[in-house]
């Protein structure tokens, strides 16, 4: 029971100041609109001043501004629409309740019908604009239909945008270490009496030859992916010449020695075939088709433009005539398709003549990409014997004949085969040897890459680096050029409202309910009005007309002109 007083109290008093109410409800629509249409601009001007990172950057959290402008433009099409409609409702109960006189005319049976149904009916909007009186109502209500389109035209406006941020870090080697540091281990860099072997470059051809790639390192971006080095790096670089010889030219070549070839024999048995190095002159291999042991494969490395030098261990090849830039010289022939047999005829052959030099490359990994190498290698210009632990490894080249591309395929009659004894060689040649000189030689230059690759990453500090961090930010941009389809909303609320400002109480403005319309009674001077507005009726002004009952009071009614008032007043 409390509650129910309470709210009769508070229905009479807004029935006792319901204009005063209808004015405070006009004012807050137009305050809202004004405040959503401050936000929205401030939004595409600068939308730094929200203080929301999610409103400049796509990928931060918090509410994005596609979202809060659909919103806010969703509630400024509805406050639009409520001002122009209530100005509109006002305006017609407001003109109804003006006397009617032949001097007032007020608005046509036909013109409250129109704005009546303006307020309540999108279609009637439309209708208006081709039968309406009022040109602020028909541009308003075409206005407010195409409110609808404003939020579609508001999100065009907004796009992304990544714009990247390029620092770049130079750090020079490590006085600690030496530019071939990378190179070495305790493998190779000391002579042990002879018994030293160049390990990582044989670890280098197993993971080349077998199709892997070299890891990144690890220490140098870890998992940043906008991370770039470039590293001046040293390395050893492979150039090399392939020959293949058949049954027909090889007797004749100036590059093979046959002895004693019988051209009515082409049997192998007892002679010993030698190939001559075309890059290196003096570097020679044989092959040698005997019954058992056969030597069908032969390789070896020497230095490049060395002459034989007296060692302890006997003649060896001294790198006195190295050119700068000159590491070593790997020269190898082998029967192609397997060994020589006694009473075969000569097998073609296969010949692979490399050139190693040292000197400089670029090295890139990106991220924890594996590295690449640039294609392009620049020779040092330095000896070899000026390169410290360099040096030492070229001895195994040169004067050991410890390295990983010297070796020989014997074959004997019981299917014994030294070559699988020999993993690099086994890995250029495979199993049967079905390959020509030019696979082999891609494959040898495959290594000594691998080889540069993996030295870096045993020893990254001993290369120049050269570190290029990229930040790629996107950020959203807003094309103030779209605020332009605000004046849409702004031209419906203005023309809506426009001459139509005046605000009633709740006696005079029923709105919509049909009890109080009901109790107005019919409107006099009308003709059967549920069955529509005939032609005749449809320009004759409406209003109040006050009409006494006949017991001391008057009552309001609506009503028409008639038509002889109208004539009357014509003339």
């Amino acid at each position: 029971m409390p509650r129910v007083g309470f709210l009769r109290r508070l229905s009479d008093h807004f029935t006792a100041n319901s204009r005063t109410y209808n004015i405070l409800c006009q004012l807050a629509l137009a305050l809202l609109s004004i405040l959503l249409y401050s936000l929205i601009i401030l939004l595409y001007l600068k939308p730094i001043v929200f203080s929301l990172e999610s409103l400049i950057n796509p990928l931060a959290p918090g509410p994005s501004p596609q979202v809060l402008v659909s919103i806010g433009v969703a509630i400024l099409s509805a406050a639009t629409s409520a001002w122009a409609t209530r100005c509109v409702e006002h305006y017609l109960w407001l003109k109804l309740a003006e006397p009617v006189t032949g001097n007032h005319r007020g608005v046509t049976l036909g013109e409250v019908q129109r704005i009546a149904q303006w307020t309540v009916s999108p279609m009637q909007r439309i209708l208006y604009f081709f039968s309406g009186q009022l040109w602020s109502l028909k541009i308003s209500g075409v206005m407010l239909l195409l409110t609808a389109f404003v939020n579609t035209a508001l999100l065009a406006g907004i796009s992304t945008q990544s714009r990247q941020t390029i620092s770049t870090q130079d750090f020079p080697p490590d006085n600690s270490t030496k530019p071939f540091s990378g190179y070495l281990t305790t493998a190779n860099n000391r002579y042990r009496g002879g018994d030293y072997r160049d390990i990582p470059t044989e670890i280098a051809a197993t993971v080349a030859l077998s199709n892997l790639t070299v890891p990144p390192v690890a220490t140098l971006c870890g998992s940043n992916t906008s991370c770039k080095i470039r590293a001046r790096v040293a390395a050893l670089n492979a150039k090399c010449l392939a020959k293949s010889y058949s049954n027909i030219n090889l007797a004749s070549s100036t590059e093979v020695e046959v002895p004693k070839l019988d051209p009515d024999s082409q049997k192998l048995s007892g002679r010993l075939i030698t190939y001559k190095s075309q890059l290196n002159a003096g570097h020679t291999v044989t092959l040698n088709p005997g019954v058992s042991p056969t030597t069908w494969v032969n390789f070896s490395s020497s230095y490049i433009g060395g002459t034989k030098m007296w060692y302890s261990s006997g003649w060896s090849w001294g790198n006195t005539g190295n050119a700068p830039g000159d590491f070593s010289n790997i020269f190898g022939a082998w029967a192609f398709g397997g060994e020589y047999g006694e009473d075969r005829v000569l097998y073609p052959s296969e010949s692979v003549d490399c050139n190693i030099h040292f000197g400089w490359v670029w090295v890139t990994q990106v991220g924890s990409n594996s590295p690449t190498l640039d294609s392009t290698f620049i020779k040092n210009y330095r000896g070899l014997s000026e390169q410290f632990g360099l040096n030492v490894i070229g001895r195994i080249y040169g004067e050991s004949n410890r390295s990983p591309f010297s070796f020989t395929g014997l074959a004997v009659g019981t299917g014994s085969n030294t070559l699988f004894d020999v993993p690099v060689g086994y890995l250029l040649l495979g199993e049967t040897a079905y390959v020509h000189a030019d696979t082999v030689a891609k494959r040898i230059e495959r290594v000594f890459q691998m080889a540069t690759l993996m030295a870096w990453g045993r020893l990254p500090s001993a290369a120049h680096a050269y570190y290029t961090t990229t930040i790629t930010k996107t950020d959203y941009v807003y094309d103030s050029r779209y605020l332009l389809v605000l004046f849409v909303p702004a031209v419906a609320a203005f023309l809506g409202g426009f001459g139509k400002w005046r605000m009633g109480d709740s006696r005079a403005v029923p709105g919509y309910n049909p009890m109080v319309i009901a109790s107005r009674g019919p409107v006099l001077g009308a003709t059967r009005l549920w069955d529509g507005i005939i032609p005749e009726d449809e320009d004759r002004p409406v209003g109040s007309i006050l009409i006494d009952n006949g017991f001391g009071e008057s009552r309001v009614y609506y009503g028409c002109l008639q038509p002889d008032e109208l004539e009357q007043d014509v003339k």
